[in-house]
């Protein structure tokens, strides 16, 4: 639903958090749809598929299938379970990325490259931050929902 978008920006915003990007799609199909509804002059009327270039054209097709077999929802809830959607698939993304510097770290203590531990340590606390701030997001976003 390519028209929730500029809502879910509004929401990540509203959590000072950072809008959504193409960073935030695993799949480079996805990245690259992404990045077609987000171009300046997009014309909000012209049909997404006449968007989508030949190469990306089944993949879009999927998605839209996938999204016309799921329950309808009210744009507030859809707005709402996206985003979500999107601090979640955020949380392990930086997760992963964590594991990964904390391999890093690991391999730097034990060539006692003291410039690349001072680094990694730095790297592995801004990502343990990040994710402790998407968690935070998150768990305030489940309590107000549960008294919705």
């Amino acid at each position: 639903r390519p028209n929730l978008i500029d809502q879910v920006v509004a929401e990540l915003t509203q959590a000072t958090l950072k809008p959504l990007s193409a960073d935030d799609f695993e799949r480079l199909e996805n990245q690259e749809i992404f990045r077609l509804l987000q171009m300046p002059g997009t014309p909000g009327s012209l049909p997404v598929n006449e968007l989508v270039p030949e190469p990306l054209q089944a993949h879009w097709d999927r998605l839209r299938q996938a999204v016309a077999e799921m329950p309808s929802l009210s744009v507030e809830q859809a707005v709402r379970e996206i985003t979500e959607a999107v601090l979640r698939l955020r949380v392990e993304r930086v997760r992963r990325s964590l594991e990964e510097l904390k391999q890093l770290l690991a391999e730097a203590q034990g060539t006692e490259d003291r410039e690349a531990v001072r680094d990694y340590t730095q790297l592995v606390q801004e990502r343990t931050r990040e994710i402790g701030q998407l968690q935070l997001v998150l768990a305030r976003r489940a309590m107000i929902g549960s008294r919705a």
